[in-house]
Order: C-alpha cells, then structure tokens, then sequence
C-alpha cells in the first residue's frame, strides 16, 4: 500500500490500516514462500508497488495501480512481469466509486488505466478478470473493462475463464473445453 511512503506511513497513526509492508522485506517473503513452494498474491496501489512486486518476483499482483491517484506502471516493470509470468488481476472498476463523486479524478484515473491496461496487454502481460468486492462477482469488472475499449470481447471472455481460473487454482486444469480439463455442467429444463 504505497510502498514509496512507507517509511512516512509505518508509525503515524492517520495511517492506520493503509501502512503495508515494508517494501525492503517482500523480497525477503517472496523467496521464503517459494522455497516452500507457495504462490505470492500482493496487493498494490502505487506504480511503485506495482515495481517492487515485479522485482520482487511475486506469482500475482492483485489491482490495477491507481484506484484513487492517476498511476503510471513502467514499460521495464510491464515487460519484467511479462517475462517472469505474473498474472495481473485487473480490479478496475473500483474506480466506479468516483464516477459521481469527483468526475473529474473518476475521468483522469479511467485514461490512466487504458495507458497501463494497453501497456501491460502489449508487453504480454497475463491478465485475470477478478472482483474486490466480498459481496459481489466479476461481472461489473467486466462490464467495466468493456467500456474501456481496450480489449475485444473475446481477450475479455479467454481473461475471464481461460486466465482466471487456473490463477486461482493453479494444479487444476480448469478453464478451458479441451480434453483433460474438468468440466462441470448444470442443466436446466
């Protein structure tokens, strides 16, 4: 959570909930966790975040930097992450909250992240649709990552099942109607 004023945010108080880790310390946590062969999820709101979780090696960055401040993500960053494989899960329809109550901030952040989403897409950048929202699914990120007009139904339709699923469950084959992979069906009259 903004990894770049960590050291300003660790010990004030106004920063309660909003401090995150210590960005000297996820490398630290990334290696230990794949020596015990444990996939790394982070969560980040900066571009800086966006940059230490690249270099820091994590599986998968959870949130498109930049949910409250206009945030750039670096080619280099984009193109290392693309290398390495981390799978970016999208969330970016949580700009959506601003829409009504600051237009202005809601339109600036919605052009930041058709930079970032064509960035990440053209530096091939693996891509997952997914929700932050507990009470509610992906579909509203869908409908949102639409009206971007960045990805076609189809890039949208293979990040939402071909992508998504095996980020969640990695030693599963799920995702995809190919020989091997499960399959689950619900039929109705």
């Amino acid at each position: 959570v903004h990894s770049e004023e960590y050291a300003k945010r660790r010990d004030d108080e106004a920063y309660f909930g909003n401090k995150g880790l210590d960005p000297q310390l996820l490398p630290l946590v990334v290696a230990r966790a794949h020596e015990a062969r444990l996939r790394i999820s982070v969560h980040v709101n900066s571009a800086h975040d966006f940059h230490v979780a690249v270099a820091s090696g994590v599986d998968e960055i959870a949130h498109l930097p930049g949910t409250k401040t206009v945030e750039q993500i670096a080619r280099t960053d984009a193109e290392l992450a693309a290398r390495n494989g981390i799978t970016v899960v999208t969330t970016a329809a949580l700009i959506e909250r601003l829409k009504k109550k600051d237009p202005e901030l809601h339109a600036k952040l919605r052009s930041a992240q058709i930079d970032n989403l064509r960035l990440l897409r053209d530096a091939g950048v693996t891509l997952a649709i997914g929700s932050d929202e507990y009470d509610d699914t992906s579909v509203g990120e869908v409908q949102h990552l639409r009206s971007l007009g960045v990805f076609q139904d189809l890039e949208i339709l293979r990040m939402w099942t071909r992508t998504c699923a095996p980020a969640v469950f990695p030693e599963r084959k799920l995702g995809r109607l190919d020989p091997g992979y499960e399959a689950s069906f619900l039929a109705l009259d």
